[in-house]
């Protein structure tokens, strides 16, 4: 039965391998988990501590501000919705996306927000598309929130006006302006909660490890045989201390 306990490690001549004790192995590994268990513990909160003091004091808060668009159907008189009209406004959707930050536009809008190029514009915006409608969400981000409010609310009206100007597109509605909102949304805590943990569980694999691999100890038989080359005749059990 021990012997399935056990794993070799070359493949040679059974007089000269040797073997893992896995039991033993697992029961150093319980012990010394045991026995760190306080100074493992500090480590894994110290590293998340760290990570998240980081991200609350040394990275900036950003804020944002959503405004919504919609692509409107063709409504006959008799209110009836155009599928056809309908099915080409979802076909359209993905231009209309991808038109938004073009550099004319984008240069517009830096120059009435006083930004500097058409990237620092597109780089603080993204828009996404309510799944199985016509309504796109446009959302800025910035460190001001009242400049949020304003990259949004300034991009989606360009936006508007250059579609009716350039390509006689007039279906395009604002549903919803942009607000202003003192909530951060960035950093994100969670994420570097997770990177803190990350890296307190890393450091204390690696420290138990070591441990492991330092651990010199002869613990059983075979080893003390091995290691000085005579053979032991008896073996005393641990006594309880009384």
């Amino acid at each position: 039965m021990a012997e399935l306990n056990k794993t070799k490690l070359v493949n040679e001549p059974d007089n000269d391998v040797e073997y893992i004790d896995i039991s033993s192995l697992l029961m150093d590994l319980f012990l010394i988990l045991k026995k760190k268990f306080i100074l493992l513990a500090i480590t894994l909160v110290l590293c998340t501590g760290a990570t998240y003091g980081y991200a609350k004091v040394k990275i900036p808060k950003t804020y944002s501000s959503t405004a919504s668009i919609f692509l409107t159907p063709y409504i006959s008189v008799a209110g009836i919705v155009d599928s056809s009209s309908q099915a080409s406004n979802e076909k359209l959707l993905n231009n209309v996306m991808k038109l938004m930050t073009e550099d004319n536009i984008m240069l517009e809008v830096a120059k009435e927000c006083g930004l500097s190029s058409a990237s620092s514009v597109r780089n603080c915006l993204s828009v996404r598309n309510e799944q199985n409608t016509t309504l796109l969400r446009v959302t800025a981000t910035s460190m001001n929130p009242k400049m949020a409010k304003k990259i949004v609310n300034t991009t989606v009206s360009t936006f508007i006006s250059k579609m009716k100007e350039n390509l006689n597109l007039r279906n395009i509605e604002i549903v919803s302006k942009g607000k202003v909102n003192y909530n951060p949304v960035g950093p994100d805590m969670k994420k570097y909660v997770k990177y803190g943990l990350a890296a307190g569980v890393g450091l204390d694999g690696l420290y138990v490890l070591y441990l492991l691999l330092t651990d010199n100890r002869i613990k059983s038989k075979k080893q003390a045989e091995d290691y000085f080359r005579i053979p032991v005749f008896c073996e005393f059990p641990e006594l309880d201390e009384e």
